[in-house]
């Protein structure tokens, strides 16, 4: 997103244009020396999801809001810097406090999303209910279909004893003369 910007940047011919950030220059060469690199690390390109759900109606899933994490993570450590800085570069603080804020909505995004963008169960207590229901229902059915290795005919009836999914289905693996 730097390489971009710098490639569209275009010569000031306003003097009072090219003082201006002569002065940002300064300042920035000043907070350098008093405040070190700002602590820019990896910030993704969240353009994209942000564009994609600006349109009224339209919903982020969860791995574009978990991209959306070190983003907000990145402005709260900028606006901190911007802070150290004000003193040293008092032209630029205010674009670094201008940052949003968003520690509460980053503490949510961390809570409720796992590391490969998958919503986690502590996302609610509804959602965390369903999936523990899911998780039994599945568990009962196995329980059921196994129930079957244990009958009379079994041997006759199940190639291998074991149930797997396919496809989504529970499969139980039936002898082809059965």
């Amino acid at each position: 997103m730097g390489r971009e910007l710098a490639l569209d940047l275009r010569p000031f011919c306003d003097a009072a244009k090219i003082q201006q950030a002569l002065i940002e220059t300064t300042q920035a060469r000043a907070a350098l020396g008093l405040s070190g690199s700002p602590p820019w690390e990896v910030i993704p390109d969240a353009r994209p999801t942000l564009e994609a759900v600006a349109i009224p109606g339209s919903v982020a899933d969860a791995s574009e809001l978990s991209a959306l994490i070190p983003v907000l993570d990145a402005a709260g450590r900028l606006r901190a810097y911007g802070r150290s800085i004000a003193e040293a570069a008092p032209d630029l603080h205010p674009a670094f406090t201008a940052l949003p804020h968003e520690k509460t909505l980053v503490d949510l995004l961390k809570r409720s999303i796992d590391a490969d963008g998958k919503v986690r169960d502590e996302a609610s207590p509804g959602l965390r209910r369903a999936r523990q229901k899911i998780r039994d229902l599945r568990a009962e059915i196995v329980k059921t279909l196994e129930g079957y290795f244990r009958t009379a005919t079994a041997d006759s009836t199940f190639q291998e004893r074991y149930v797997t999914v396919r496809h989504g289905r529970y499969v139980l693996p039936v002898r082809i003369e059965a």
